[in-house]
C-alpha cells in the first residue's frame, strides 16, 4: 500500500478582492435598474391618478342624470368662503366656526361607490358628521336645553331683587375644576345653557374617513381625510363666491349639457396637493376648489414660514385682521406630486395630463365656461 505524503488538500474559496468585485458589479446593476423601476412605478401611479379623475367625471355625469344639474361647489348662506386654517401669529388666532360649507364631494359620494361614508354624513348639522352616537346625542340634548333657555329669556323678563343680589354676592367663587366643567370627583358636569350655546365638534383630517378614490397614489399624505382633487372654480385668483366662471362655485347649479364653451373644452376638476394643510374633503373651500393660475404655485402666502411675523407685530388690530382675512380668502391653483404634469378631467369625462409650463391664458380659457375655444384641446 502506497502512502502519498507531502500533499495537502484544501478547498479554494473567494478572495477578498473577488468578493469586492462581485459586490461592485451588483451595485452597478442596481444603480442602472433602479431608475427604470422608479419610472415604471411612477407611470403606474399616474395612470391610477388619471383613472381616479375619470371616475370622478363619471360620478358628476351620473349625479346630473339624477338631479339635472351638477352639485354645488359649496353650499353656504353667505360668501365669500374662507379657509379657516390661515393665521398671522398667535395673537391673531384662527376663526373656528366654519359655518355650513358642505362641498361637492359629500354630494358625489353615492356615485363614487361610497354609500357607507355617505350615510355617516349629517346634512342638517354637518359638524356632527362621523361623530360617535353618544357625542351626537349629547349635543342634541344640550342644544335643546339651550333653545329652551333662550325661549325662557324671551317670555320671562329678567328681574333681580335686592335679596337676590345679596345672595349672589355671598356665593363663593367657583373652583378651577368647576370653571372647566369638571366636578371635584373628575366627572363632567351637566351642561349649563347660561354659559353659552353647546360647542360643535371640529372636522379634522383625522376625524374624516379616508376615501381611496379621492387620493392620488403619489401623494405622501394620502392616509388622511383629504382630497387630491379639486373642482374648477374661477379662471383667475378669486375668493370662493357666487359670481365665478367655472363649473363649481358657491351655491352653483350648472349643467354639463348647457355649457356655452362646450363640455369637450371646459375643465371640471384637477389635481392639487395639500401637504401640511388642515382642509378636509368635506368642505367647499380651497381644499376642494381651485382657480386658474400658473400651475404648481401655492396661491397662498404662509406668513409664518416666510419669516414676516415680526413685521406684522407692529400692525394695528384692524390691519392684522384685514391681513388674516386676505389670507383666508386666498384659494390658489392646481398642482400635483407628479413631475412636470398635472392631471385634469374635462366636462365630457375625458381625463388628460397638462404640462406645468402651460400658458396661464390657455388654462384660463379652459376653466372659463363662457370663453369658447376654437377647437377641442389636445395634450398640453
Amino acid at each position: 500500500m502506497l502512502v502519498r505524503r507531502g500533499l495537502s488538500y484544501r478547498q479554494r474559496g473567494f478572495t477578498l478582492l473577488e468578493l469586492l468585485v462581485v459586490i461592485a458589479i451588483i451595485a452597478m446593476l442596481i444603480a442602472l435598474l433602479l431608475p427604470s423601476v422608479q419610472q415604471a412605478r411612477e407611470a403606474a401611479r399616474k395612470t391610477q391618478c388619471l383613472n381616479n379623475l375619470m371616475q370622478i367625471g363619471v360620478a358628476f355625469r351620473n349625479y346630473q342624470n339624477q338631479h339635472s344639474v351638477l352639485p354645488p361647489g359649496c353650499i353656504n348662506s353667505v360668501g365669500p368662503v374662507r379657509s379657516l386654517e390661515s393665521k398671522i401669529d398667535e395673537q391673531t388666532p384662527v376663526v373656528t366656526d366654519p359655518g355650513y360649507r358642505v362641498g361637492w364631494i359629500p354630494q358625489l359620494l353615492p356615485f363614487l361607490g361610497q354609500e357607507g361614508v355617505y350615510q355617516q354624513i349629517d346634512f342638517n348639522i354637518p359638524q356632527l358628521s362621523f361623530s360617535e352616537p353618544q357625542v351626537r346625542a349629547d349635543y342634541l340634548q344640550h342644544l335643546q336645553k339651550w333653545n329652551e333657555y333662550q325661549q325662557s329669556l324671551k317670555t320671562v323678563p329678567e328681574a333681580i331683587s335686592p335679596e337676590a343680589e345679596v345672595l349672589t354676592e355671598a356665593v363663593p367663587e367657583e373652583s378651577t375644576d368647576d370653571a372647566m366643567g369638571m366636578s371635584d370627583s373628575g366627572d363632567p358636569l351637566q351642561y349649563d345653557p347660561k354659559q353659552g350655546p353647546p360647542t360643535l365638534p371640529t372636522l379634522s383630517p383625522l376625524s374624516v374617513p379616508r376615501v381611496p378614490g379621492l387620493l392620488c397614489p403619489s401623494d405622501p399624505t394620502s392616509t388622511t381625510g383629504k382630497s387630491s382633487y379639486a373642482g374648477v372654480h374661477h379662471s383667475v385668483e378669486k375668493p370662493i363666491d357666487t359670481d365665478s366662471n367655472g363649473l363649481l362655485y358657491l351655491n352653483s347649479s350648472e349643467s354639463l349639457d348647457t355649457i356655452p364653451d362646450g363640455a369637450a373644452t371646459t375643465l371640471l376638476a384637477g389635481e392639487l396637493k395639500l401637504s401640511g394643510d388642515s382642509q378636509v374633503w368635506f368642505h367647499g373651500d380651497r381644499g376642494t376648489l381651485r382657480n386658474g393660475n400658473q400651475l404648481g404655485s401655492s396661491g397662498r402666502q404662509n406668513v409664518q414660514e416666510s419669516g414676516l411675523v415680526g413685521a406684522y407685530a407692529n400692525m394695528t388690530d384692524e390691519e392684522r385682521l384685514q391681513r388674516m382675512l386676505e389670507q383666508q380668502l386666498r384659494v390658489g391653483t392646481f398642482s400635483s406630486f407628479h413631475s412636470y404634469e398635472v392631471s385634469f378631467v374635462y366636462a365630457d369625462g375625458s381625463a388628460k395630463f397638462m404640462s406645468r409650463q402651460i400658458a396661464p391664458v390657455v388654462l384660463e380659457q379652459l376653466i372659463n365656461r363662457h370663453d369658447v375655444l376654437d377647437s377641442k384641446p389636445g395634450e398640453f
